[in-house]
């Protein structure tokens, strides 16, 4: 016989947020790690003390945009989603009760705050993965990807020309007595008819994000709407050193190259063929940097020679330029003959990986916002979140088995003697062994 029991839950439950959290949830792990008690300090400048409405906690604001981040959610999603979540209430340090802050909240903050209030907070996290001793720094890797903008390629309109006062007043002189045509009749579809009409960024914008370029990156490729973000990433540890979003447009990357160049100074730096120009290294090098680019032709540069001297001044600063191009290829073509950087560029690949896993879950695929100011705060958190994740494995991995066999030598001498020594042994030969075979 098949019993069926009503269930009727209890009218009171005595029950607590960190009771229900597990304690092996992702976000316990995550407040081991990080620390967001600079986030006030970094803000309070943009607040009045003693004026306006009482605001919503910058540090509680900040944790939910990393859920949005690390969840891939929308506004409107993430707080219907923390409203009926237990973990994403206690990583908020929001009780039951505590009503969940608004998504008009976070667009207000978000502008209030600017690109850069959140430029500091992805700084902060970056030293603090420096701190754990995650960061190695010594190589970093470069690149950029195409994201699209919220704008379809139907918003584009052309650039009205721009006209002289004289020409403005000349419409309003013309006779009113010429016959006017009858206006055309709209037609039935919505769709726009682009057949034979060509685009261009210098004739055309889009009128949903005007900061939007009608780009592409490869000549298979649709164009489209779009942004470029850069990263320069730490290839031993996975780590994004800094970041950047910019108009796309083809000469950003190297653009971008050079700023993380100018900020990280002093270190190698591996890019893709894209990055070959001699312009664009002999500056690097006017940085103080080590680029490493792979060139096709092996073979030096002949440095250029003249007849004739000179005296004008344009001519001659052609010819200092063209003698410093030449001897930043040679510099590069002199790396490339050394197995050690050849072996650094199969690293290259890492920053490629992170912008799949930015794309994949963070993301990234598409603008959240509209204007370069909401990409460029978009391209931070997806960084932040992702530095976050690095630090959040390393801190597991760094701690296991030596400190339990330092507990086993504490307790007795005979114990560190038949598990310590031999473990510091294997525990040196395996540190001996990467750093002269794997650099």
């Amino acid at each position: 016989m098949l019993n069926q029991k009503r269930i009727k839950p209890s009218m009171f439950q005595m029950v607590t947020i960190d009771q229900l959290v597990p304690k092996d949830y992702f976000y316990r792990k995550v407040e081991a790690v990080l620390d967001l008690s600079f986030v006030r300090d970094t803000v309070k400048d943009l607040y009045c003390p003693d004026n306006g409405r009482p605001a919503i906690d910058p540090e509680r604001a900040v944790r939910m945009m990393l859920i949005g981040y690390f969840e891939n959610f929308s506004d409107n999603r993430l707080c219907r989603e923390i409203e009926m979540h237990a973990g994403y209430r206690w990583f908020c340090k929001l009780d039951f009760h505590d009503p969940v802050p608004d998504r008009t909240s976070l667009i207000k903050i978000r502008a209030r705050w600017g690109v850069e209030t959140f430029d500091q907070l992805f700084q902060k996290v970056v030293a603090q993965c420096v701190e754990a001793g995650l960061v190695k720094g010594d190589v970093v890797a470069m690149d950029g990807t195409q994201v699209r903008a919220r704008a379809s390629v139907k918003s584009l309109e052309q650039i009205a020309p721009v006209i002289s006062i004289e020409e403005y007043l000349s419409r309003f002189e013309e006779p009113k007595a010429q016959a006017k045509e009858p206006p055309k009749p709209p037609s039935d579809s919505g769709n726009k008819n682009f057949r034979g009409e060509k685009f261009s960024n210098e004739t055309h914008r889009s009128r949903t994000d005007p900061d939007a370029r009608h780009y592409r990156k490869a000549a298979g490729q649709e164009a489209y709407p779009r942004y470029l973000v850069h990263d320069a990433l730490d290839v031993k540890s996975g780590v994004i050193l800094d970041t950047e979003a910019t108009r796309a447009t083809g000469y950003a990357e190297r653009e971008a190259a050079l700023q993380f160049m100018k900020n990280l100074d002093g270190r190698l730096f591996v890019m893709d063929k894209g990055y070959r120009g001699a312009d664009f290294l002999a500056e690097a090098l006017a940085f103080g940097a080590r680029p490493f680019v792979p060139l096709d032709d092996p073979t030096p540069v002949a440095i250029p020679t003249w007849k004739r001297r000179t005296f004008k001044l344009p001519q001659l600063r052609k010819r200092r330029r063209a003698i410093r191009e030449a001897l930043a290829l040679n510099y590069v073509k002199a790396l490339n003959g050394k197995k050690l950087y050849s072996r650094m560029y199969v690293l290259r690949a890492k920053v490629e990986h992170k912008f799949a896993e930015a794309k994949e879950h963070h993301g990234l695929r598409r603008a959240r916002g509209y204007g370069l100011p909401s990409m460029r705060i978009q391209a931070r958190m997806t960084a932040m979140v992702q530095n976050i994740k690095r630090l959040v494995s390393f801190r597991r991995k760094s701690r296991p088995h030596m400190g339990r066999v330092i507990a086993q030598a504490n307790a007795s001498d005979s114990a560190f003697k038949v598990l310590g020594q031999p473990f510091m042994r294997l525990c040196f030969g395996f540190r001996f062994f990467r750093l002269v075979y794997c650099p």
